[in-house]
């Protein structure tokens, strides 16, 4: 909220970038044509150009890319689709969501090895997958016993002030 660039120690899941969160909209577009918060964020996005879909309003259109994007799936595999769509819109994204972007293509080469039918099974997967933050950030948040032994030049204990009785009464 401060503009302080901070990073979570163990990671943090990849729906924390825009990009990611589009491409994610149209897997979800391809298992149901029919959604329409999906095909509304996949059109209205700078994937939506990419895909040639931005009239969100357009069911017909919506069936023919679902049908495109699971062909897709199922010859070149998750991974080489991503990277498709990935260089589509990367050069308009910043150098931290470009890079997380490309930790959604590694996740799909991983998933290539186990893939279903369901572009949803994979949308579950990269939800509950936790992945490194990229960013160099000088700020790491993590839990008192993960700092131990790192030996950090400075160390922010927050709310020291209060004793651990004190939280469950408000």
């Amino acid at each position: 909220a401060r503009g302080v660039a901070a990073s979570g120690e163990g990671g943090s899941p990849l729906t924390d970038t825009p990009p990611v969160n589009a491409i994610l909209s149209l897997l979800q577009l391809a298992d149901h044509p029919q959604d329409t918060v999906a095909r509304y964020h996949v059109a209205m996005t700078p994937l939506g150009a990419a895909v040639e879909y931005t009239d969100w309003r357009d069911a017909a259109a919506a069936r023919r890319l679902s049908g495109r994007v699971r062909r897709a799936l199922a010859r070149d595999g998750y991974g080489a689709t991503l990277a498709g769509w990935v260089a589509g819109v990367a050069v308009r994204s910043e150098r931290r969501e470009d890079e997380r972007l490309l930790q959604l293509v590694e996740l799909g080469h991983r998933w290539d090895e186990r893939s279903t039918l369901r572009p949803g099974d994979f949308i579950r997967y990269v939800g509950k997958e936790v992945v490194e933050d990229p960013s160099a950030a000088r700020v790491q948040v993590m839990t008192v016993h993960k700092a131990k032994g790192l030996q950090f030049d400075v160390v922010v204990l927050p709310e020291l002030q209060y004793s651990m009785a004190d939280k469950g009464r408000g």
